[in-house]
């Protein structure tokens, strides 16, 4: 009994100065913090994002790069980009966006014309390689009042 007495107010005093260590040293995350949108996801091959990560980073905009779902738990992007080289690669990529993220921009590299209906489907906007650009990221999450007037295909 006399150990017990002892015990609860010393947990209690230990766990008091735990929470108080956490609260002013340790920046843990909150709802809030988590639910934050990032800018942009990449799937794609070394060679494109070598080419378009310095010039979304130049231009202010925060990339990462995906290489499985698991890159995408737990996170928000404003946009999302499929842009490897295999498109049923690509069309899991953008399906799981979508799944994930609803109201993610999705963009995807097509590489065969017979798919894109499929990519239309899971609510991507096909590229060809000419458009991979960071002009065209940039355009896709800062849409201009000309562009969002004029009436433009949801998919492919």
């Amino acid at each position: 009994m006399i150990m017990t007495a002892a015990f609860l107010p010393a947990g209690y005093w230990l766990m008091k100065r735990l929470d108080h260590f956490l609260t002013h040293h340790i920046a843990l995350p909150t709802e809030e913090t988590e639910k934050v949108p990032l800018d942009v996801a990449l799937f794609a091959e070394e060679a494109l994002l070598r080419t378009l990560v310095p010039g979304l980073k130049e231009a202010h905009i925060s990339v990462e790069s995906i290489q499985s779902d698991d890159d995408l738990c737990g996170r928000q992007y404003k946009l999302m980009g499929a842009l490897g080289d295999d498109d049923l690669q690509n069309l899991l990529v953008c399906s799981l966006g979508k799944k994930r993220m609803p109201h993610c921009i999705i963009l995807a590299k097509n590489n065969n014309p017979l798919y894109r209906n499929l990519y239309r489907d899971a609510g991507a906007k096909c590229l060809d390689r000419s458009e991979l650009t960071v002009e065209r990221i940039i355009e896709e999450l800062h849409p201009s009042r000309s562009e969002m007037n004029r009436q433009e295909d949801p998919g492919c």
